[in-house]
C-alpha cells in the first residue's frame, strides 16, 4: 500500500487507496468505503487561503490577484511583512518554477518600499513554512543595533501604525 495525499475544499486527507469514491460534508472529503481503510488525518483549513480569500482580516499592504503581503502579527521588527501566493503550496519545492520568479519579483518590489518608506538599513529575507504549510515569505526590516531574527516575535509593533506609515508615504 502507498500513502498519498488528496485534496479537496482546503481539507488534507492521507489515505491507502486513490481508487475510493469521495463526497465532501462541511468542507471534509468524505470517503465512501467499502471495507475498512485506515484515516491517517484531517488537517484544518489553511489560515493563509482563509486571509487570502477575505476570511480572516490581515493588515494588507500589498494585493494584487496572484499575491498578497500583509503585516505578520508577531513582528521581529517595524514593518514585518508576509508575502504568499494566493493559490495554496505547502512548500517552496511545490511552486512552479515561474511563479516562484514572479514571487520574489513581488518580494524584491515590496522590500525596496518598505526599506525607503520606514528607513531601514538593510531588509533580511526568510523562507520558512513549519508553522503554517502555505509558502511564504518573512520581509523583515532590520535598523541596526540588535539582529532582529530571534524567531520568537514581538507584540510590542503598533501594527496599525506601521500600516499608517506604509500606505500613506
Amino acid at each position: 500500500m502507498q500513502l498519498f495525499f488528496q485534496r479537496k475544499a482546503d481539507a488534507k486527507v492521507a489515505i491507502y487507496r486513490a481508487d475510493l469514491p469521495a463526497q465532501t460534508f462541511n468542507g471534509f472529503l468524505i470517503l465512501i468505503l467499502k471495507y475498512p481503510i485506515a484515516l491517517i488525518y484531517i488537517m484544518e483549513e489553511c489560515i493563509f487561503c482563509k486571509i487570502a480569500g477575505k476570511e480572516i482580516h490581515a493588515k494588507t499592504i500589498y494585493e494584487d490577484e496572484k499575491y498578497l503581503a500583509f503585516l505578520d502579527i508577531r513582528p521581529l521588527s517595524k514593518g514585518h511583512i508576509l508575502v504568499i501566493p494566493k493559490k495554496h503550496y505547502e512548500t517552496f519545492l511545490d511552486m512552479p518554477a515561474d511563479e516562484e520568479k514572479e514571487l520574489f519579483a513581488k518580494v524584491q518590489e515590496i522590500s525596496k518600499d518598505v526599506k525607503e518608506k520606514l528607513g531601514a538599513k538593510l531588509i533580511f529575507l526568510l523562507v520558512m513554512g513549519e508553522e503554517v504549510p502555505h509558502v511564504h515569505v518573512h520581509i523583515i526590516p532590520y535598523y541596526g543595533g540588535e539582529f532582529p531574527i530571534s524567531l520568537s516575535g514581538s507584540d510590542s509593533t503598533d501594527l496599525d501604525e506601521v500600516l499608517k506609515e506604509l500606505n500613506n508615504s
